[in-house]
């Protein structure tokens, strides 16, 4: 595309009447400049210009040479320093793909490089496309605009936020970590690159992600209401569920997914699971490759976190050893809280119930984790004796998901399948199918050890 030529009244240039006036220095003082908002600033170039009252030829140098290098013309612009451009463009010439430029090289065209050295970066402020993975140095500008904490860790190392990116409307969310060694952020970005690869609707995507100086940032979407630990904290009016049942399943096939693709999630929770709209999403940020060594994390969980201990599977606090069967303990801990709120009981309850000598984990309290799941089975009161029914064989899917020996447990592919015939089940329930109700199905079903025990 070939560029419109400079423009003045003596340049009888049709392009003058459609030129655009270019904001004053004073109005971008504290403006980024995205690269959208750089190719719009370019057409008011050729008013510009014919308000200098320059020659036709240094115009139109000056004009061709703003073409190709809009972010230092308009660097100098906005540091009023519009009357360099003859310099930058012809004797001393300065080029877009010399950003940052440096003390020396400015002082040849302007006599005060300072303003010019301290605004430049904001003009170089740089696209992300989905999937990219940027590094910026330590004096560039971020093209996100921060809106609101969601929450941030105490040491200071962690911190999520809302943001908006430069040319979108969008709100995402932003997990950002501080790196303690730089050897830590290979192995960080090595699981990034692992979980962009995921591509399921219960796992939130990492739409892009960048580096600056010993932070790492993810942008991921979408931007949850809430997660499942404050979802699980609202009044009973206020919860939905045959909405929660339905999630049961969803996560349940989240996380065959997950295992299907060779990774492990390494810290399911209820703050890791989002809620939105009528969906759930694993927000999981601590995958890693099973081809790493299992013992990569050198701290047990038990002194790191009090909420990731809570749920963590016995083999992962006494021996650290993180095989993929933990995974669905910590999940089935996640489903035994959410299907107490579905029987009208509060997490609380729960935590209070099963906790001894201060030790509220599940790991650590198994007995008395199995003697709630019986009260359960006869919760709530007034429920009819089909529901019943169902929700008893779900409670038996979960225990089993949290037997002490990791071995024991199911694998993720038959858990998935067994909450999917567990779904279609309820689901003929739900619409009075009783010709489904004794298809292969529930054949299937009452093949369970667990189901034949309870009933």
């Amino acid at each position: 595309m070939s560029s419109p030529s400079p423009v003045s009244s003596e340049y009888g240039g049709g392009y003058a009447q459609r030129s655009r006036e270019l904001p004053s220095p004073e109005a971008l003082e504290n403006t980024l400049l995205t690269p959208k908002m750089i190719e719009e600033l370019k057409l008011c170039f050729p008013g510009l210009l014919s308000r200098q009252h320059w020659d036709r030829p240094t115009a139109q140098m000056c004009y061709i040479w703003s073409l190709k290098n809009p972010r230092t013309a308009l660097a100098l612009y906005m540091t009023n320093n519009i009357s360099a451009w003859p310099v930058a463009a012809i004797f001393s010439p300065l080029s877009d793909d010399q950003l940052p430029h440096d003390e020396s090289s400015i002082s040849s065209v302007i006599a005060d490089p300072q303003p010019f050295l301290d605004m430049q970066y904001r003009v170089m402020v740089r696209n992300m496309e989905v999937g990219d993975h940027v590094e910026f140095r330590d004096c560039e500008i971020l093209p996100f605009q921060p809106v609101d904490t969601i929450c941030a860790a105490e040491d200071g190392q962690q911190m999520m936020d809302k943001v908006k990116y430069h040319s979108d409307s969008k709100l995402y969310a932003r997990k950002s970590v501080v790196l303690a060694r730089p050897a830590h952020k290979a192995v960080l970005l090595n699981d990034i690159r692992a979980y962009k690869r995921l591509q399921h609707p219960n796992i939130t995507k990492i739409v892009c992600s960048y580096a600056q100086g010993s932070t790492v940032g993810l942008i991921m979407y979408p931007l949850a209401t809430c997660n499942m630990e404050e979802y699980l904290k609202l009044p009973f009016d206020r919860v939905r569920p045959d909405l929660m049942k339905g999630w049961l399943v969803e996560l349940a096939d989240g996380l065959e997914y997950i295992h299907s693709m060779d990774l492990r999630h390494r810290n399911i929770k209820p703050s890791k699971i989002l809620v939105e709209g009528e969906r759930v999403l694993y927000a999981g940020f601590n995958i890693s490759k099973d081809m790493n060594n299992i013992d990569r994390a050198s701290t047990p969980v038990s002194q790191t976190d009090e909420s990731s201990h809570m749920y963590a599977a016995p083999e992962v606090v006494h021996r650290n050893k993180r095989f993929r069967s933990a995974d669905v303990f910590a999940l089935g801990c996640v489903l035994l809280e959410m299907m107490t709120v579905i029987k009208r009981h509060t997490v609380e309850e729960f935590r209070d119930f099963r906790t001894t000598n201060g030790d509220p984990s599940f790991h650590a309290n198994l007995a008395k984790v199995k003697s709630w799941v019986e009260t359960l089975e006869h919760s709530p009161r007034g429920a009819s004796r089909e529901d019943i029914a169902i929700e008893s064989m779900a409670l038996s899917l979960m225990t089993s998901m949290v037997e002490a020996e990791h071995s024991k447990r199911p694998k993720a592919r038959a858990l998935s399948s067994s909450f999917a015939k567990w779904n279609a089940w309820r689901s003929a329930n739900r619409h009075g199918d009783l010709g489904l109700i004794f298809s292969d199905r529930w054949c299937e079903l009452r093949a369970l050890d667990s189901f034949y025990a309870k009933h």
